[in-house]
């Protein structure tokens, strides 16, 4: 690892860092800032990169490659990889396969981070699309499982444009959707079993307290029972919602494995 402190920010992917007192031009290693002309996204990855790295801002360099005066790396600051910072903010992507399998799961994590949380580049994906009259934020399911399946059928339906994603990685992204339909549609059922008996019990504790002629136990109680009632039908609609989808990306799913690749 090499120490160095920044200069200033060259662009969307480049930094000036001075080394052992010599100033040197330092690529970030395997990102760049998204191509497309609908907004400057290598201005708006330079505005990120200075607000991660301000002037004077110590870090530490992992070299990839190296001349004299410049390095493609990995940067470090005391908060952890730039690179993948600026790809899980959805600020740069990766446009090549990383030779090391450890390090190209980093950034596909990251940039699936940056598609789930809808960051950046992830804004401007279209809306509507085949799953685009679900509610985002659905009870259980979550923001973050809805994007990234109408994102990728979206991709799919499309014949996928951007060329850096493979037919491999359309089924993974597709596959790892699934899997976490799947677990919040298991997460919702019990849940939802669990409100069930808790209305049941109110109900029970209601008969006992109106045997007992007190008043205020009962209202409290039905109270307690609309509250659980209520939970129980936002809990059912989401399981609908979530059945739906798990449906919809298993339906994608085998039609993408009937393409030829």
């Amino acid at each position: 690892m090499l120490s160095g402190s920044v200069i200033r920010v060259l662009d969307g992917d480049t930094l000036l860092i001075e080394i052992d007192g010599q100033p040197v031009q330092v690529d970030l290693a395997n990102i760049r800032p998204p191509l497309g002309e609908a907004r400057p996204w290598d201005q708006l990855a330079a505005e990120g990169l200075r607000e991660m790295l301000p002037e004077g801002t110590s870090v530490r360099l992992d070299p990839i490659s190296a001349t004299n005066t410049q390095f493609s790396a990995y940067v470090y600051s005391s908060e952890g990889m730039i690179n993948l910072e600026m790809v899980s903010s959805g600020l740069s992507v990766t446009p090549w396969p990383i030779g090391d399998a450890v390090v190209n799961e980093w950034f596909t994590l990251a940039e699936d981070q940056a598609l789930v949380q809808q960051a950046g580049l992830y804004q401007a994906l279209p809306s509507g699309g085949i799953l685009g009259n679900i509610p985002l934020g659905s009870a259980g399911l979550g923001i973050g499982v809805i994007v990234s399946i109408a994102w990728v059928i979206r991709r799919i339906g499309k014949g996928c444009s951007w060329d850096r994603i493979s037919h491999q990685r359309q089924q993974s992204n597709l596959k790892r959707c699934l899997v976490e339909a799947m677990t919040a549609q298991k997460q919702l059922q019990r849940e939802y079993e669990t409100v069930e008996q808790k209305v049941e019990d109110c109900l029970r504790q209601v008969e006992w307290a109106q045997q007992c002629r007190d008043q205020n136990l009962v209202q409290q109680l039905l109270a307690n029972q609309q509250r659980h009632a209520q939970r129980a039908r936002q809990l059912r609609h989401s399981l609908d919602e979530t059945h739906a989808t798990v449906v919809e990306i298993r339906s994608h799913l085998d039609r993408l494995k009937s393409e030829p690749e």
